[in-house]
């Protein structure tokens, strides 16, 4: 079975059936089996690629050595004491630096859109469609999203009532 038959007999069964607990559980096993069907002989031949390398390589001995667990890597005085030595400290505060640059960024962008925002929670999410042409409708008196219909393509509008 391709994958790109799976999505058409999907698409054409969408609103066919109604949602209740025992097509949900009958659904998911069709598509798990179906994608166990597409996916599963990828993961065998990847499976048998990998066995196979490893026996050709010459690493065909088993050592319980690497089995054994190391209780030493489970010690939380280790592990704290890790955390608080200068390297990684640098790194929390590098790490800081980038989190309040993207936050700087972020706020920055959408604070002049903020009221066009807002607007968006009083709308059902069937007042929103794609259109091809840009043409902003308008929303608390204000343009309704304003900077996606300055570029062409895709936009959104709201729909009248």
């Amino acid at each position: 079975m391709q994958l790109s038959n799976l999505m058409i007999q999907w698409l054409k069964r969408m609103g066919t059936f109604s949602i209740h607990g025992e097509v949900l559980r009958a659904l998911s096993w069709e598509m798990i089996i179906s994608f166990l069907l597409i996916v599963g002989p990828v993961l065998l031949i990847a499976s048998a690629a990998a066995v196979l390398g490893h026996l050709i390589q010459g690493n065909n001995v088993l050592s319980w050595e690497l089995l054994k667990p190391n209780w030493g890597k489970f010690n939380i005085l280790n592990g704290l004491k890790g955390m608080f030595k200068t390297p990684a400290l640098v790194e929390l505060l590098k790490s800081f630096i980038k989190l309040l640059i993207v936050g700087w960024i972020a706020y920055s962008t959408i604070k002049k859109e903020w009221p066009d925002i807002l607007c968006l929670f009083d709308q059902d999410v069937g007042a929103f469609s794609i259109i091809s042409a840009p043409s902003p409708s308008a929303c608390c008196g204000e343009p309704f999203l304003s900077w996606l219909s300055s570029p062409p393509g895709l936009c959104f509008s709201a729909l009248d009532p």
